[in-house]
């Protein structure tokens, strides 16, 4: 990401399709954030952070039916030096 500015009169579309990326490589290295910790702390803050609630701080029942934003699925785990894990990361506009 080279700029990011703000556009507050141009909300986003809600046709953007979802992004599906496959990472490989290593998942537990030391020196490196584990990918325990991006599942279980990263992704779930950042699928709460975009829960929509009403007045009350109770969920929207159409949107808590919809998927998380944020999906990390492990397929394979991966170790230093070999490497070859395999995650598969959805995202999907919130």
């Amino acid at each position: 990401l080279t700029s990011c500015r703000a556009q507050p009169n141009n909300p986003p579309s809600t046709t953007m399709p979802a992004v599906k990326v496959e990472l490989r490589g290593g998942t537990n290295a030391m020196g490196a954030p584990q990918i325990d910790y991006i599942t279980d702390v990263f992704a779930p803050f950042i699928n709460s952070y975009f829960q929509q609630y009403d007045d009350d701080m109770n969920k929207i029942p159409s949107v808590a039916a919809e998927p998380p934003p944020l999906d990390i699925q492990i397929i394979k785990r991966g170790y230093y030096p070999k490497g070859g894990g395999i995650v598969h990361v959805n995202l999907r506009p919130p």
